[in-house]
């Protein structure tokens, strides 16, 4: 396994601003996405995160809309007693978020190699960014407890070359282009032989046991990765 270099060039990251929260939706009863204003000129690369300040904390949220959307779209978990994450769930529309960016290196690489993005829960932000910025030709190995922790399937499977939803809490009979087990099953299962460039976003529990099935499987292929707690 090479590690991945990232030298697609980031652009310079911006100062402390304030974002007007312009909408929040439910996903899941833990997992909101909220539309912030985009300020004038704010550019940034699929795959990079805005970094939010609340009550003297800071926490990064992977930016889940495109480069040519009109808004910064984020996806929140709400964590029972968290710094952060409570407060961003409950803000009504209006709210003022102090935020700074884009931060981060997780962008995608354009390769001969075929990509294999891997995700689970929230991360799969950064997958959705990629997509809305015209990236095609991807596997997608999409990782949920239920069918409903899917988050934008409906956006990303139709611009995957491959889609592959893994459910491990999912009650029979499962959804179509659904599996029962881990993302880390289907890589080790499904995938053939070949030249891959692999993205993986989710905890650091599934990313070390995704790096071992590549190791084992593929020894030449690129990883990229982008761990969160």
């Amino acid at each position: 396994m090479a590690p991945g270099s990232l030298n697609a060039p980031a652009p310079p990251i911006a100062g402390r601003q304030t974002l007007r929260l312009l909408a929040r939706r439910s996903l899941s009863p833990e997992v909101f996405e909220l539309d912030l204003e985009r300020p004038p000129g704010f550019r940034f690369l699929p795959g990079q995160r805005l970094r939010i300040r609340e009550g003297g904390v800071e926490r990064d949220y992977t930016i889940a809309s495109g480069p040519g959307e009109g808004v910064l779209r984020i996806l929140v978990r709400r964590v029972p007693g968290g710094s952060i994450s409570p407060f961003l769930c409950e803000a009504p529309p209006g709210t003022a978020i102090a935020a700074s960016g884009p931060h981060g290196y997780f962008v995608f690489a354009p390769a001969p190699r075929t990509p294999v993005f891997a995700a689970t829960g929230v991360g799969i932000a950064p997958f959705r960014s990629m997509a809305a910025s015209g990236v095609r030709g991807f596997v997608l190995f999409h990782g949920a407890g239920r069918a409903g922790g899917l988050f934008y399937r409906e956006f990303l499977e139709p611009r995957a070359a491959r889609y592959r939803g893994c459910l491990s809490r999912q009650a029979q009979p499962l959804p179509a282009g659904t599996r029962p087990g881990r993302v880390t099953d289907a890589l080790r299962e499904e995938l053939a032989d070949g030249d891959y460039d692999f993205y993986l976003c989710g905890r650091g529990e599934m990313i070390a046991q995704a790096l071992q099935v590549i190791d084992a499987r593929f020894p030449r292929a690129r990883v990229f990765t982008e761990p969160f707690s």
